[in-house]
């Protein structure tokens, strides 16, 4: 009793003693600091509730940047820790992440950008803030029917979404069509508009397609134009190449982040495992593989060569970061490993972290990444189907005979 009691008071003043080093950075407040016991179910104001995985030094502050902006973190920090660091943030702390990545011996912070949610109205009239945070079924049917069996399968995936040259005029009026199931060549040609690349008023790519099988619409980044580069009562149903070219131009505070060096990065033995979901609505996958490309480009190198120290794996069927059709779930999330930290879920072979950490701390690059899809989303159901998913350039291929819904059924080539 006496010696849990004192190892209690020796984590207790570890925990405190990080706590006071926090608060000699410039501009920080600690909110608070406290040794969580595993199991513990923490609360939070905004957030779902979370229970801790592992017992751990709890650390909350607040970092004040410039007149108006700030943002708020949590450092998570396990009992066991075995010098590896993540951070993670996106909309809000994401405390289910932390709890994740703290069970895996990780020290890991989340940050909440300078705004909770995925609301642009704090960017509004406040530039400190923005510093800091630096008809579509029918198509979508229609899509399906002249791409999904490009890789020979009828799965409602589009395995590889550059292979799909979508073209519209299928869905064109005819004098005696029901206007409600068909467009007019005007809406065919913005169909048409969106799964082609844009460029700019100089004859600069701007920015890839959308990819074919990413319809389901998504208007979180049209409060860009509201809060940032226009206003409130700007109609985005105007918006247009030259509105476009402004919000290109503006690029504020270097949001943009578009650097093709990864030298200094490379040269101090640093892994990166990217990966994007083919059917992502919000952020077009392609944008990915052009940044690949960039960096291929600005650093002179070939596949062979990015790929001693990136590696990014094309998981089709994937929408924003999770969900959608197709096998998506490779334990990006707690969730995503069943909820269950097993041998199984935590296998590198089908766990995206870590593969990373083998990568780095026994020098094991990942070849593909095994994804799931659970009958319904929902892993007590069972598994629907597998697939390995293969890292780019390269493209799954099906081979025809065997049952596709098993991974041995499909190989990267």
């Amino acid at each position: 009793m006496i010696h849990s009691l004192m190892l209690v008071y020796m984590l207790l003043s570890a925990c405190r003693s990080i706590a006071s080093q926090a608060v000699s950075i410039e501009n920080t407040t600690v909110f608070f600091t406290d040794l969580v016991p595993v199991g513990t179910t923490l609360t939070f104001p905004a957030s779902p509730s979370q229970v801790a995985l592992v017992e751990m030094c709890r650390v909350a502050l607040n970092v004040s940047m410039l007149d108006q902006s700030g943002f708020t973190m949590e450092a998570w920090l396990p009992q066991n820790w075995t010098g590896r660091f993540l951070s993670t943030g996106n909309g809000g702390i994401q405390y289910v992440d932390l709890a994740y990545t703290t069970a895996q011996e990780f020290t890991t912070v989340g940050a909440n950008n300078s705004h909770n949610g995925t609301s642009g109205r704090l960017f509004f009239d406040n530039s400190d803030v923005l510093a800091d945070f630096v008809y579509h079924s029918l198509i979508h049917d229609n899509i399906l029917e002249q791409c999904d069996t490009i890789d020979e399968v009828a799965d409602g995936i589009i395995e590889d979404p550059n292979l799909c040259d979508y073209m519209p005029k299928e869905l064109i009026c005819s004098s005696s069509s029901n206007s409600s199931g068909c467009l007019t060549p005007a809406q065919a040609g913005a169909v048409r508009e969106v799964f082609s690349p844009m460029y700019d008023t100089h004859g600069k790519l701007m920015f890839p397609r959308q990819q074919p099988g990413s319809e389901n619409p998504d208007l979180i980044s049209l409060d860009w134009f509201h809060f940032v580069v226009f206003n409130p009562s700007f109609d985005v149903n105007t918006l247009n190449l030259k509105d476009y070219q402004i919000a290109e131009d503006l690029n504020p505070f270097n949001v943009a982040t578009f650097n093709g060096n990864l030298s200094p990065f490379q040269s101090r033995g640093g892994k990166v495992i990217a990966y994007h979901g083919q059917a992502d609505m919000l952020i077009s996958p392609a944008n990915t593989e052009f940044y690949y490309q960039h960096i291929a480009r600005t650093m002179g190198l070939p596949p062979s060569e990015i790929n001693k120290f990136l590696r990014f794996f094309c998981i089709s069927g994937m929408s924003h970061c999770s969900t959608g059709p197709g096998a998506w779930e490779i334990s990006q999330t707690l969730a995503g490993a069943s909820g269950n930290l097993t041998s199984e879920t935590l296998d590198p072979e089908r766990n995206v972290l870590t593969a990373g950490v083998r990568w780095v701390e026994e020098g094991v690059a990942p070849d593909t990444i095994l994804g799931t899809k659970y009958v319904n989303d929902t892993t007590a159901l069972g598994v629907e189907f597998s697939r390995r998913h293969c890292r780019y350039p390269l493209r799954n291929i099906y081979d025809r005979t065997s049952d596709s819904k098993f991974p041995n059924s499909w190989s990267c080539k």
